[in-house]
């Protein structure tokens, strides 16, 4: 399932119901019907700050994920089931990265939250010459991070984006979108939108996703 990236602070559902997003002097989530409210969900104020926020439905409407950001290079996520209430199942604090986008497997018992770390010209440390490398020589771009969250258990792992950069690499320094757009596929891989294409990747993950610069070729 590929997520539009756009600030939603309204989602008009299926059921007749509508979600909002308030967040001029708290944050707050609400479900309504017909103007009236049913549920209402109000967010501590984040102590890292608050930037903004957006609510992403899954295919059946039976999950909300409110996606909220610091302003700091920071992420976070909350997980909630829709019924005629709004029930928090699982919350993401803050962690370091830009642009997270979403994606729900078919049977929705799966959720990946992937961002970058930084959503512009991610080939700094390359230039900056702070690549991590190996006892081998391999270096390697800490380009991201992806976590997936087990729903149904209510756990989560975390995985890290390497890219593995060949000697005379050189990035392409054209404009892109930083949003990874996370997409299961039939065949239960997942497609990542990354700055220089759509890439496949091996689901489930190991600890690292690797991805080689010289084929683009990837192996978890």
């Amino acid at each position: 399932m590929e997520e539009t990236i756009e600030d939603m602070n309204h989602i008009h559902l299926e059921n007749g119901l509508d979600l909002y997003l308030e967040d001029d002097d708290e944050v707050q989530i609400t479900l309504r019907k017909d103007g009236q409210l049913l549920s209402k969900v109000v967010l501590p104020w984040p102590s890292s700050g608050y930037g903004g926020g957006s609510l992403i439905v899954s295919d059946s409407q039976n999950y909300l994920v409110f996606s909220y950001y610091s302003g700091q290079s920071e992420e976070a996520f909350k997980l909630y089931q829709l019924t005629d209430e709004i029930n928090e199942i699982f919350s993401l604090n803050y962690q370091f990265g830009e642009a997270a986008s979403f994606g729900f497997n078919q049977a929705e018992s799966t959720l990946l939250m992937a961002y970058p770390l930084s959503c512009s010209e991610w080939w700094q440390p390359w230039e900056d010459d702070d690549l991590e490398v190996s006892e081998s020589g391999e270096r390697f771009l800490y380009f991201g991070d992806i976590k997936v969250l087990d729903i149904k258990r209510n756990s989560i792992t975390h995985h890290e984006i390497k890219l593995k950069i060949p000697n005379g690499w050189e990035p392409s320094t054209e404009e892109y979108s930083p949003y990874l757009l996370p997409s299961f596929t039939p065949e239960n891989s997942v497609d990542l939108s990354m700055p220089w294409g759509k890439m496949s990747l091996r689901f489930p993950f190991g600890k690292n996703i690797l991805i080689d610069m010289a084929s683009k070729a990837s192996n978890a």
